[in-house]
């Protein structure tokens, strides 16, 4: 198999880095970054949803309240632009997108 030399430079801030199976990106990740936490999603289940609020409300939990039965789903993550971390009573994690950052940098993500 061959490999190319990439022409981009990774940015100097946060990015995600989107693109069809089988193009490289995670080849890319781990060579431009080997020093970074690796975390293969795929490995378990795991059903996050990205809102752009700082306020907190019970209809930000619509979509990953649909997921419950699915199985093999082991958390579900709701990040936020808030700043308090707490647990929904029917066991989702609403964390601030910071939070998360440093659960997945401590190998803590799982349960």
């Amino acid at each position: 198999m061959s490999t190319y030399r990439r022409l981009t430079q990774p940015p100097a801030q946060s990015f995600f880095l989107l693109g069809m199976r089988g193009v490289g990106k995670s080849t890319w990740a781990r060579s431009t970054f080997p020093n970074a936490t690796f975390l293969d999603l795929l490995d378990e289940l795991l059903a996050i949803e990205v809102k752009s609020t700082d306020r907190y409300h019970i209809g930000l939990l619509k979509s990953l309240r649909r997921l419950d039965e699915l199985p093999g789903l082991v958390r579900r993550v709701l990040l936020y632009t808030g700043n308090r971390p707490f647990r929904s009573a029917d066991g989702i994690d609403i964390w601030p997108a910071d939070r998360f950052a440093s659960t997945v940098a401590a190998d803590e993500l799982w349960p």
